[in-house]
């Protein structure tokens, strides 16, 4: 293997890592080491919602030319930052009747279960207002992000 993703231990390293792994057309390697950016862009987070929410917007920010997801990072700041502003941004993206270029990038790259309605209607339904969750859920299928019955497979409650 050209890269192994474990051994990475900060977001420069595997951005760089990255970045060899797509000039060297080593297609195969770049699903791994976009999920240890993830893990390691939300490292940093005790909440695991805020964890998550970093984790997307460090790998959105890989795919980006420039490199930087201002627009987000300022709203975050000006809703004052942390787990409450997170929830407000994934509130608002949810909501919105088109999707976002960061929504589309995310899918192109493969990178499916990084988008923030998967976050709220498949991994954190429960901090968010049930229409949230429905309007989430319904992009996701709408989006072909997942089937009907993936969704129904993902959110079923565990079996004792």
């Amino acid at each position: 293997m050209l890269y192994d993703p474990n051994v990475l231990k900060t977001v420069p390293d595997c951005r760089l890592a990255l970045e060899r792994a797509i000039q060297a057309g080593e297609a195969e390697f770049v699903k791994p080491l976009y999920v240890r950016l993830a893990q390691l862009g939300g490292a940093d987070y005790s909440d695991p919602l805020e964890a998550a929410f970093h984790s997307l917007l460090t790998v959105y920010e890989q795919t980006l030319r420039r490199g930087r997801a201002n627009r987000v990072r300022i709203k975050l700041k000006n809703l004052g930052g942390g787990a409450s502003a997170v929830e407000k941004i994934l509130i608002g993206w949810c909501r919105a009747k088109r999707m976002s270029s960061g929504f589309e990038r995310m899918v192109e790259f493969g990178l499916k279960d990084r988008v923030g309605e998967y976050i709220v209607g498949i991994d954190f339904p429960a901090r968010f207002p049930s229409e949230v969750v429905e309007a989430a859920r319904a992009k996701l299928i709408k989006y072909d992000i997942v089937t009907a019955d993936e969704l129904s497979q993902l959110i079923a409650p565990p079996r004792n």
